[in-house]
């Protein structure tokens, strides 16, 4: 157990007020005031997993998405795959490209997140054949559709070749997202994260924590880097690191899916109808 717990109340400036936690492990052998001192001008995810036993991690920057609250969006167990449902993967490019991996309730509209394929240093060349090996491997006979980074139609310098048609060689179906708006992309994972489901009232977008980095990528992983300057200040575009290219996948899905567009179509547009783009994983 934690030093500390979240009181569910919140200060002045809006920030979490933690307690101290009576059945906090050898609390005799230590001074009364200890855990209270140790949070002292510390920052609030710093107090959560330091003091308080949580689970994530300190970050140095400002979420992109921080609608995003584990104990709420992320499931207590891996989430099975539904068989009857299809696939839906969101894929960036790049030297380190990453697929989120999805599927989507056609009775709530919701999003399981229930898997993600990452990589590190690897070519389109390589990653495609080796999510397509992955798939086979884990979803066998799986229907898949695909939602790739449109910044992956354009040519090599070097090559011909164009990212998601080497990908669609490798068996992987995909097509570009709608938009490479940033502000859509946000709005497309921000918008599931705060709408409920009218059946049970559960959030619209929910994660597996087998989806390890992309769940460390929404905690704060996937940020927009602190500046160094006498007053607070972040850089205008979040950090490429090991956690942005699944989290971009994930918006490309969404977006992709009808979300962060939901504002430009009528109001009966049904968005829990999926496009039909599907292809077999045989």
């Amino acid at each position: 157990p934690g030093g500390v717990l979240r009181s569910g109340t919140k200060d002045e400036h809006g920030r979490e007020i933690f307690v101290d936690n009576p059945e906090a492990e050898n609390l005799r052998n230590l001074k009364s005031d200890y855990y209270v001192s140790g949070m002292s001008g510390k920052a609030e995810d710093w107090i959560a997993v330091m003091l308080a036993n949580e689970y994530g991690f300190t970050i140095d920057g400002k979420a992109v998405h921080p609608e995003y609250i584990d104990s709420l969006h992320c499931a207590k167990t891996d989430i099975p795959y539904n068989s009857e449902l299809p696939l839906i993967l969101g894929i960036d490019f790049g030297r380190t490209p990453a697929a989120a991996i999805l599927q989507r309730s056609v009775q709530t509209g919701r999003f399981y997140v229930i898997d993600e394929f990452v990589s590190t240093d690897m070519s389109q060349a390589i990653f495609g054949p080796e999510l397509r090996r992955y798939l086979n491997a884990v979803y066998p006979g799986a229907k898949v559709r695909g939602w790739s980074d449109p910044s992956g139609e354009g040519k090599g310098q070097a090559t011909e070749d164009v990212p998601r048609l080497v990908l669609n060689a490798a068996g992987v179906p995909c097509q570009p997202a709608p938009s490479n708006s940033p502000t859509l992309r946000r709005a497309a994972v921000a918008n599931p994260l705060l709408r409920n489901a009218h059946t049970d009232g559960k959030p619209c977008l929910i994660v597996s924590p087998k989806a390890k980095t992309l769940r460390k990528g929404l905690m704060g992983g996937f940020c927009f880097r602190r500046i160094k300057v006498s007053a607070e200040s972040y850089t205008e575009e979040p950090d490429k690191n090991a956690y942005s290219h699944v989290c971009e996948g994930l918006e490309y899905a969404c977006l992709g899916e009808g979300e962060g567009v939901a504002a430009l179509r009528p109001a009966d547009y049904d968005t829990r109808q999926p496009m039909q783009l599907y292809a077999d994983m045989d």
